[in-house]
């Protein structure tokens, strides 16, 4: 969105100073965190994506971003690790059968703990789906008509939002299908515009 030059790196020979993708390596300088980079890009590079937005947007759009991040993501997580029949996650991945077989339990055990310490692992699979639909509902809700979340042009929070709901969209997770294909089109077409308009060559 902000139009710089970036490579990608599929290599999975590392995940970053914390641990975690996504992260940069700009200059041999690596950092973690997607909001703290673009912080750190908007800083180096002068960029202000969200620079035509009101302060009262702006706090809407940092409510809807930590939702997704601190909330949505969690019911994402349990969904494709622990409440998927069909393991579409594991699926993805290309690991070989007996790399399956070790990775998955430790993978499960981690994100097990890690979703009981964040709270949302200790509830009900139908709770958590409740939540998880709720916070799409919510977006929607507050997308309406909008080309995107904030207006007629795209602002730093359609970097955020646009990564969790394009997974809904373009991922197989069928707990979620009717939802986008029926009953929040408005999702479904924000996403086809952001990747029309930023991901044209994405197929």
């Amino acid at each position: 969105m902000a139009k710089i030059p970036y490579e990608n790196d599929f290599s999975g020979s590392s995940t970053g100073p914390k641990g975690k993708v996504p992260y940069i390596t700009l200059n041999g300088m690596e950092m973690g965190d997607s909001q703290l980079i673009i912080e750190f890009l908007n800083e180096k590079y002068n960029i202000n994506l969200s620079s035509n937005l009101s302060n009262e947007q702006k706090a809407i759009a940092r409510a809807l971003r930590i939702m997704a991040e601190d909330h949505f993501f969690w019911c994402l997580i349990l969904y494709r690790w622990f409440f998927d029949d069909d393991c579409n996650v594991i699926k993805a991945t290309t690991w070989s059968f007996p790399l399956r077989l070790l990775l998955v339990p430790i993978i499960r055990r981690i994100l097990k703990r890690q979703s009981w310490n964040q709270g949302i692992g200790r509830h009900t699979d139908t709770e958590v789906m409740d939540m998880a639909r709720n916070d799409i509902l919510a977006l929607s809700v507050y997308l309406g008509n909008k080309k995107f979340f904030m207006g007629n042009e795209p602002s730093e929070v359609d970097c955020a939002l646009f990564g969790f709901l394009a997974q809904l969209v373009y991922t197989p997770m069928p707990e979620f299908e009717k939802l986008i294909n029926e009953d929040m089109k408005n999702i479904k077409e924000y996403c086809k515009r952001m990747k029309e308009r930023f991901w044209s060559d994405w197929n």
